[in-house]
């Protein structure tokens, strides 16, 4: 009798996780890249821009 490796299904399930992974990465990075001289300013005005 053949029995079906259970490391079958992990692959499709760690494709999802990278894949979600690397999207919210990427989310990140690119709210970084149009928010990120506000962020500054705001922070510098409220004096907490020394700590990034």
């Amino acid at each position: 009798m053949e029995q079906v490796s259970p490391s079958g299904h992990r692959l499709p399930i760690a494709l999802l996780v990278a894949l979600a992974i690397t999207g919210l990465t990427a989310a990140a990075f690119y709210g970084w890249i149009a928010h990120g001289s506000l962020m500054m300013l705001t922070l510098g005005d409220l004096g907490l821009s020394g700590c990034l």
